[in-house]
């Protein structure tokens, strides 16, 4: 996806600018940078962009910096995740995950900077624009990223006891949805849509996030991969998996269809994730 490729280019110029850690000790620095501009997808932000470009068609500089404080977050759960006590991974995106390079205590810290990163960028905002927008954007991005949504997600997901429907779906629109909703629809309000045109983002990329997750669950189980505690395949098995896909695809695209604005990109966007295979 060529502009898939720009948008996230333009987000890294975004993230060298607002995010160089210059002051920051050079240990932790370095840990935080490991992670955070190791070339990752960058999915996050580039919806943020793209939705926010849909409804207003203009990137200010304080838009620039909540698209850093997306990723910043994003990247804070990535190191969290992958630590001991939680999923306790070694290695991320073909490397050596943050606590296995820098430490255990280090990579904690690293993700602690960068989640209070990203409050301290939104503050900002806030703080320059005194843009209503900007607040409502910023009460989104805290209720949606809490201990009622991103964080309530993830404590289930470490229980790692006996999965329930309730459960496994509580998980995704947490844990996995979360994030990509306050993406969109911070990008939405930012760019001045209407309650409705609000609805029609949340529902848009709520079933965007669930049809991603399931993807994500069967690439790994066609790659021979052991299943993880909230594997959506390992509960339902394939052939729900393949129908859901299908299911919640068509949703997010039916949402699309009732905005007036350009949503082209966020078409081809779910598309694209449906038939992708990594």
């Amino acid at each position: 996806m060529e502009r898939f490729r720009k948008t996230k280019e333009e987000f890294e110029e975004y993230l060298n600018e607002f995010a160089a850690f210059e002051s920051v000790p050079l240990a932790l620095r370095e840990a935080i940078l490991y992670s955070l501009v190791d070339g990752g997808k960058r999915i996050r932000p580039v919806i943020f962009l793209e939705t926010l470009r849909a409804f207003c068609g203009d990137v200010c500089k304080n838009a620039k910096k909540f698209s850093v404080a997306i990723e910043s977050l994003h990247i804070y759960t990535l190191i969290h995740d992958d630590l001991p006590s939680m999923d306790n991974d070694d290695f991320r995106r073909g490397k050596p995950s943050n606590h296995k390079k820098f430490g255990e205590g280090l990579a904690i810290l690293a993700g602690d900077a960068l989640l209070n990163f990203a409050y301290e960028l939104i503050l900002e905002c806030i703080e320059e624009t005194k843009c209503e927008k900007f607040m409502r954007a910023g009460r989104v991005f805290s209720q949606l990223l809490g201990s009622n949504g991103l964080i309530g997600g993830q404590s289930l997901d470490i229980e790692n006891l006996s999965m329930t429907d309730e459960k496994l779906t509580y998980i995704f629109e947490n844990k996995t949805i979360a994030l990509l909703k306050v993406s969109a629809l911070c990008g939405a309000i930012l760019g001045g849509a209407d309650e409705k045109e609000q609805e029609l983002i949340s529902k848009f990329i709520y079933h965007f996030g669930f049809a991603f997750q399931i993807k994500d669950d069967m690439i790994e189980f066609f790659s021979k991969k052991p299943p993880s505690f909230c594997d959506y395949i390992a509960h339902y098995g394939i052939n729900k998996a393949k129908e859901d896909l299908e299911k919640h695809t068509k949703k997010a695209l039916n949402a699309l269809e009732k905005l007036k604005q350009d949503t082209s990109f966020l078409k081809e966007l779910t598309e694209f994730a449906q038939a992708r295979d990594h």
